[in-house]
């Protein structure tokens, strides 16, 4: 089992990737449940909702993106005493092969909490350490009741770096589902709030109506980068559903969706077209 993966370049070209996973055989099969028909039908309570939120951090990387890929290496192995659920790592990797992320643990007084997270080599396991003691936002009047998940961490032309989040609400409310921190030196952040709701203006594709439609999830936020690292657009996992803000058992089907990035006032937003995601 394996979720929740993270890319970032290498200043040497390579493809690294950060994920949550289980080894092969390290837990017990869960009984099989066929009662899914369509994404529509009611939840079985009796049915096992799969893996804990407990899996281990691990790295592998590539020389492209087409493979092939690295035996995964294990993260924080000597701390696991200090993570108590996946760590959701995301981070970008500087120019001498440091890193920069973001990882969480779950707790008071947020629910969940995101930590800064170090290495001094990207290839090097051990190096990886994450302050799992200190929390990144310590001022919880900014930060969502709930607190933050999917970060999605990178470093602009000016050196300044950046993360997006999902926005964990109280009573799951997605209309504040999209957040922004930045920081100068990697170390100290700010969260700046609510950065996109999950109300978004779309443009039928054939007869070129736009409308505007309210997602009852939005939720792993990543950017798309053109060749000379200017933002152009942001992905989200999104659930279609009449219910928003209010998730509703049963529907579970989920779709990628690709949203371009203005980088002027005043220009009008091409449509955007979901396609099928795999987020569960």
């Amino acid at each position: 089992f394996a979720h929740e993966p993270t890319l970032a370049r290498a200043p040497g070209g390579e493809w690294v990737m950060w994920f949550t996973g289980e080894a092969k055989g390290s837990m017990p099969p869960p009984p099989l449940c066929m009662e899914c028909a369509g994404g529509t039908t009611p939840a079985n309570t009796s049915c096992a909702t799969g893996a804990a939120a407990t899996g281990p951090t691990y790295l592998s990387w590539a020389r492209s993106a087409g493979g092939p890929w690295s035996a995964p290496q294990r993260l924080f192995a000597t701390q696991t005493n200090e993570t108590n659920m996946d760590t959701n790592l995301a981070a970008t990797i500087l120019a001498d092969g440091s890193v920069v992320g973001i990882g969480r643990t779950g707790g008071a007084p947020t629910g969940i909490i995101a930590h800064l997270v170090t290495a001094k080599d990207w290839r090097d396991p051990a190096s990886y350490v994450g302050r799992w003691q200190e929390m990144l936002f310590p001022d919880t009047t900014v930060v969502p009741s709930a607190g933050v998940e999917d970060p999605f961490v990178w470093q602009d032309a000016r050196g300044a770096f950046h993360a997006i989040f999902h926005n964990q609400i109280e009573e799951d409310d997605e209309r504040l589902c999209g957040g922004h921190a930045f920081s100068k030196d990697g170390e100290h952040w700010t969260f700046g709030g609510t950065a996109w709701s999950n109300r978004v203006q779309l443009v039928e594709p054939i007869t070129g109506r736009s409308y505007s439609y309210r997602f009852s999830r939005r939720e792993r936020p990543h950017l798309v980068f053109d060749a000379q690292g200017e933002i152009v657009a942001l992905t989200t996992g999104v659930q279609f559903g009449p219910h928003s803000p209010t998730y509703v058992a049963g529907e579970d089907a989920c779709y990628t969706l690709l949203q371009p990035v203005l980088q002027q006032p005043g220009l009008q937003q091409p449509g955007l077209h979901p396609v099928r995601d795999a987020k569960a």
